[in-house]
């Protein structure tokens, strides 16, 4: 299990909840964490239905025919490319300091936690699930990383399979006022467990106090 910080992850990051007991039980080490692709349904601002899927266009000369001549002729254009990453993964959102006050009371609450030690919350989160195995998986990774609000930008050139995190690592701009650091958990399909196994809906970490390194704001 790899615990993979980014290089521009600042030394504070925030989140915020509209209630405040739920603030007090992630300082306590209660942490819910949804997959991507449920915030497609997810009610109110925070929806995003394009959530889960990296999106870019690749500039290419476009082929076209001519009918009825059967001529073949190029121009420029663009591909659309979809990437979507298939292991099962879950995100805690958290935002830098470039966040709007307004935008965060708005779409999340008004409750605010300060994450002042990020990777020690990694590292949490590492030590709980060595401890405590899910039932036909394993965790590939643990990843911390900014969002890149370029979804459907246009690329000259693009190297798919070393950016396939755009899947859960990119947002449209619109969201850019967010100023969105993920914390990604990635599993995979534990081969030696036998039973027929399903992906599990939500992960619920109960780890240990960190009043050390998250204070209330």
């Amino acid at each position: 299990m790899k615990v993979i910080m980014d290089k521009d992850i600042p030394n504070r990051l925030y989140k915020f909840f509209d209630r405040k007991e739920h603030a007090d039980n992630f300082i306590e080490g209660n942490i819910y964490l949804r997959p991507p692709e449920s915030y497609r349904k997810i009610e109110g601002p925070r929806q995003d239905q394009s959530e889960g899927l990296g999106s870019i266009k690749i500039v290419e000369s476009i082929r076209q025919v001519s009918i009825p001549s059967g001529k073949w002729s190029e121009s420029p254009g663009h591909m659309n490319t979809t990437i979507q990453f298939l292991n099962p993964t879950y995100i805690l959102c958290l935002s830098g300091s470039k966040v709007s006050s307004e935008n965060t009371k708005r779409k999340f609450g008004e409750y605010g936690v300060e994450v002042q030690d990020i990777k020690s919350v990694a590292e949490s989160i590492k030590t709980f699930l060595e401890k405590n195995k899910l039932n036909g998986f394993s965790v590939n990774f643990i990843k911390c990383a900014r969002i890149a609000y370029n979804k459907d930008n246009v690329f000259t050139s693009f190297d798919i399979y070393k950016n396939f995190n755009l899947s859960f690592e990119q947002k449209p701009s619109d969201y850019s006022d967010e100023d969105e650091y993920r914390l990604t958990i990635c599993l995979e399909l534990d081969l030696d467990y036998a039973q027929e196994t399903k992906e599990p809906p939500y992960l619920f970490l109960q780890l240990e106090d960190m009043s050390q390194f998250v204070k209330r704001i």
